[in-house]
Formats: structure tokens, sequence, C-alpha cells
């Protein structure tokens, strides 16, 4: 059927281009985030992004979500924790140690990982040479175009901390797989482990404290 093969290619089109947007926002992210990292801590500066995200997705989508089985709130907290605390947490200490390059290359492997880990959790994922091949042209890539101009200086606790956030954010994205089986809506399931991730991270502001002056934000 002619009508359903062209409505497919353009549900692949958007999905090409929706990949493509996000990861134009995921580089600009590590920039803007390394300004940010100038005024603030790294806990308030992904407080107030997790913050500003959940209202955000609440006006887009103001309806609740009704969880179906509650056993699923585990993998809704999970992603919360992994993805949306521990990751960018990471992430953001990671740029006040190294720079805004490095970070973007090494989180850069996070899909590594996730190959990785979706093997050793499903045998079936057969990894071959060609993902290894395929993985490093990759990574020369990212790194071409990272440190285009200037020389990569290489700082052991900020990429080692990097490194863990791209570990963290490859686990999240195999719970987020999980969650996508569970058939919700993804700006409701986005917005629940924002919410999770708000949660996580009261403990680590009554640890550090949270004093942000907002004036810097202009």
């Amino acid at each position: 059927d002619i009508s359903a093969s062209s409505m497919e290619n353009d549900v692949k089109m958007l999905g090409h281009f929706a990949a493509l947007f996000s990861a134009l926002m995921w580089g600009m992210a590590f920039v803007s985030s390394k300004v940010l990292l100038q005024y603030f801590e790294p806990v308030e500066v992904l407080f107030i992004r997790l913050g500003i995200g959940f209202l955000a997705l609440f006006v887009i989508c103001p309806h609740l979500l009704h969880i179906k089985d509650r056993r699923q709130e585990i993998w809704f907290a999970a992603a919360g924790l992994t993805g949306m605390c521990i990751y960018y947490l990471m992430e953001n200490i990671s740029l006040t140690y190294t720079s805004s390059a490095n970070v973007c290359v090494i989180v850069s492997m996070s899909p590594f990982f996730t190959a990785i880990i979706m093997h050793l959790l499903y045998r079936d994922n057969h990894l071959g040479w060609s993902f290894f091949l395929g993985f490093v042209m990759a990574i020369i890539g990212i790194s071409a175009i990272s440190f285009s101009g200037q020389e990569m200086q290489l700082n052991p606790l900020g990429d080692l901390i990097a490194l863990g956030a791209a570990v963290m954010w490859s686990i999240y994205c195999v719970i987020l797989g999980k969650i996508g089986t569970f058939g919700y809506n993804p700006l409701q399931t986005t917005r629940r482990t924002f919410g999770y991730g708000l949660l996580f991270l009261l403990p680590v502001i009554a640890v550090t404290g949270f004093n942000p002056d907002l004036n810097d934000l202009a």
C-alpha cells in the first residue's frame, strides 16, 4: 500500500529529525553547563534545570500519569536516580575539573557501554567486529570535531568522573528501554523521571546546601 509506505517514511524522517535535534541540544548542553558552573554549584545547576524541565512538561502535557502496575514505579525511580540525578550531577561535577570538549567526547562513549550492558543482559545481542570498528571511527570523528583548533588536555579526576557519567547514562538508557515497553505517553514518562530526579537530589541539597543567586541568570 503506497499510503502506508509513505506514512512509514514520514515517521522515519520525523524520527531522524528528532534524533538530530536531540544531538544538537546535547552538544549545546555541555557548553551552557560549563558557563553556568562559573556562577552556580553543580547541584544548583541540576536542580534548577530539572525544575524548569519538570514545569515545562506539565504545561505541555498537564495530564497525570496513571500507573497500571505499581511495580513499574521502581523502574521510573531507577530512571530518575541514574539518568536525571547521578548522571547529570556527575556531568556537572566533571565540568568543574575538565573541559567541555573532554566531557563531550567521554560521554559520547555511552552507546558503547549501553551495547555492552545489553549484551550481558540479553545474550542474543551479538557484538561483532563491525560494532567495535564503528565505535572507534565514531570516537575519532567526535574527537576531531570537539578538539578542532585546540590541544586536548587530560584531567584524570574530571575525565574519570565523566567516564562514570557515561556508564550511568548507559544504565539509564537500558532502564528507559524497559519503561518504553509499558506503553505510556513519552512526555508523561519523562516528567515522572524528572520528578524522581528532583526527589533524589533533595538529600544532596541537604548535605551540600542550596543558595543560588538567581540574579546571575540575567
